[in-house]
């Protein structure tokens, strides 16, 4: 937090490859899972909208995994309700770690 302003969570590019390793090394996501993963959030990495805290916002988390669940879009991206439920787990973990 910012000595006059609050500051919002958000995960680094450094901190997302970490989320993105900790799903593979923990047996919860397949290579090709970690890949769609990685191109779901990768516009929020490269945005540049704000350079003081660079990275994915809650918000932008939340706007993601709530585009996922559609239904229609499982089927497309691949992932089951359970790998987006521990892709939610993690990214709370994470964002708790910028608090």
């Amino acid at each position: 937090m910012g000595f006059f302003t609050a500051t919002k969570p958000h995960i680094s590019e450094r901190e997302f490859r970490d989320l993105n390793n900790e799903l593979y090394s923990e047996g919860h996501f397949s290579d090709r899972d970690r890949q769609e993963v990685m191109m779901l959030f990768r516009p929020y990495l490269k945005n540049q909208s704000t350079p003081d805290k660079p990275g994915i916002s809650q918000d932008e988390i939340g706007a993601v995994l709530e585009e996922v669940r559609r239904p229609e879009n499982m089927r497309v991206h691949g992932l089951t309700p359970e790998k987006i439920n521990i892709l939610e787990e993690k990214t709370k973990k994470f964002l708790g770690k910028n608090y």
